[in-house]
């Protein structure tokens, strides 16, 4: 971690305490490498004050594990994890390639899902396969913009990648077109190092990749856009209430599940007449129901759609929101029916 600056905390045998500034200098999914000014004895409870590579601050519950004197009171100490976290939250994720498969024991549900591969050749689609072998994922493919269109219809994916050197494909355009439609999926763009851009050009949730892939860069970037998916609504996985595990509630669960699917195509026709208040009123319903059975997400995201709305005016010019709504809609998980929720 090249002496990343934190704080260690230490509850010394004797009972007391202290906390000294260190320096980080290796991290990984059983411990970390801290250097330390001073002696500490093994097996002392600790804490690792550090940041997030986001900035948020975090507090990692560990144990002495050694201590090695360097020079004039200087130590290189080893600590021990007490507890489970997600280790990439930590390291910057162009460096996730050096620790493998460990580390996932929190985040490994939410790095799972599917991808779509669009205009892409036979070869690299298998390549894409092969660099993502280590994580439950899978890989479908489209061969141009409606057949990828068609497909987003009829299911839902987490990352889209698409070739940005096919001549039939105007990636600008197509991501445009996605958001309009209301596909809020990340688009990654695959395109030749030489073409590479120095931004995304003003296109929401747009990432250049530079061809040849590599495995590293491509890791990190899916995580990244997987992980951060899974804090909202985003994805592909069932949105499971969070009261499913009593079983006196399934029914009502149920029943809510069921009205707010069939409220799907009465948001659709309001975006088609322009019909404002309607939409409002089932936005309205949605948030204020949703979070007492148990769908916290689905209450967050009406909430989010009901801004749009009220921001435009007019259901018609709020059509990509409710289209984006709607396809949370289409995720809720229905508990009495355990094949649809798996």
């Amino acid at each position: 971690m090249h002496g990343q600056e934190v704080v260690l905390s230490v509850l010394h045998p004797g009972g007391t305490h202290s906390s000294s500034k260190s320096l980080l200098l290796d991290i990984g999914a059983g411990g970390a490498a801290i250097l330390y000014p001073g002696f500490l004895y093994n097996d002392a409870e600790c804490v690792l004050h550090i940041e997030t590579t986001s900035g948020e601050p975090e507090m990692l519950q560990a144990t002495l594990a050694w201590c090695r004197v360097l020079n004039k009171g200087v130590h290189m100490v080893g600590i021990r994890w007490t507890e489970l976290f997600d280790i990439r939250q930590f390291v910057p994720s162009s460096r996730w390639g050096e620790l493998g498969t460990s580390g996932d024991n929190v985040a490994s549900p939410d790095v799972s899902g599917k991808v779509l591969a669009i205009g892409m050749d036979e070869l690299e689609i298998e390549l894409l396969k092969m660099l993502l072998k280590d994580l439950p994922i899978q890989v479908e493919s489209a061969g141009f913009a409606g057949a990828a269109i068609d497909s987003l219809h009829d299911q839902a994916f987490d990352v889209l990648f698409v070739n940005g050197d096919c001549p039939e494909l105007d990636h600008a355009s197509f991501t445009a077109k996605l958001r309009h439609e209301g596909f809020d999926e990340p688009v990654f763009v695959l395109i030749d190092r030489k073409h590479l851009p120095d931004s995304s050009g003003g296109l929401e949730g747009v990432q250049y990749l530079a061809r040849p892939l590599g495995e590293e860069g491509l890791l990190g970037s899916i995580r990244d856009a997987m992980l951060k998916a899974a804090e909202g609504t985003g994805g592909s996985k069932p949105i499971v209430s969070d009261r499913a595990n009593d079983p006196d509630l399934h029914g009502p669960i149920g029943k809510f599940v069921r009205h707010a699917r069939e409220l799907r195509q009465t948001l659709r026709g309001t975006i088609n007449t322009d019909n404002t208040e309607e939409a409002r009123r089932c936005l309205v319903l949605l948030s204020n129901t949703s979070s007492g059975f148990g769908f916290l997400s689905l209450s967050d995201a009406a909430a989010g759609t009901l801004k749009a709305l009220d921001a435009s005016g007019s259901a018609q010019e709020a059509g990509p929101a409710i289209k984006q709504f709607i396809r949370v809609l289409d995720r809720l998980a229905d508990p009495s029916q355990p094949a649809q929720a798996a």
